[in-house]
């Protein structure tokens, strides 16, 4: 990242090769899941984006405000989620089962709690992503920044969609 007058500056570049990185990611992990559960795929992508679609309205029409504190826990909540689940991933590769990440009709309910919080955190994710559209939109930022806010919308949604579809899996046989 680049700083310039004082915030950071996401490279157009490095964005592009980062979208095109997690093409390939989403593009397999759904081709697994398709593999495995016929169909599954459309319904996730539907599902995510009606999620997506009511965290927005309910954003605007139920007017929604984010305060620092609600940032905060946000964030706080995210990154210890994803300390959780990358010390699950190292055990993981050390062939210790810890029952957080399963697919598929054998997950556990530890599983399906996982998941269901990492829905509602990429949810309220969604919520600070809209709000720091709407204040970018407000400060009259420039129209580099936009790329920052795609980014950012495009990141949680990827999340969201890969909850979804493994959320989708536990109940598939």
């Amino acid at each position: 990242m680049l700083l310039v007058a004082g915030r950071a500056k996401l490279p157009v570049g490095g964005v592009l090769f980062y979208a095109a990185v997690e093409g390939i990611f989403v593009g397999a992990f759904s081709k697994f899941f398709e593999y495995l559960y016929p169909g599954i795929v459309v319904s996730a992508v539907l599902a995510t984006f009606v999620a997506a679609g009511a965290t927005l309205a309910a954003y605007k029409f139920l007017n929604i405000r984010v305060s620092a504190k609600f940032r905060k826990v946000v964030t706080i909540a995210t990154i210890s989620l994803a300390g959780v689940l990358l010390v699950n991933f190292v055990l993981a590769l050390l062939g210790v089962n810890t029952g957080i990440r399963e697919i598929g009709s054998g997950a556990g309910m530890l599983s399906i709690g996982i998941s269901v919080v990492a829905v509602i955190l990429a949810v309220l994710s969604l919520i600070t992503d809209f709000d720091s559209v709407e204040r970018g939109i407000a400060a009259q930022a420039p129209a580099q920044e936009s790329w920052r806010a795609a980014f950012g919308i495009t990141i949680t949604m990827v999340w969201l969609y890969t909850e979804i579809l493994r959320i989708m899996s536990y109940f598939r046989n």
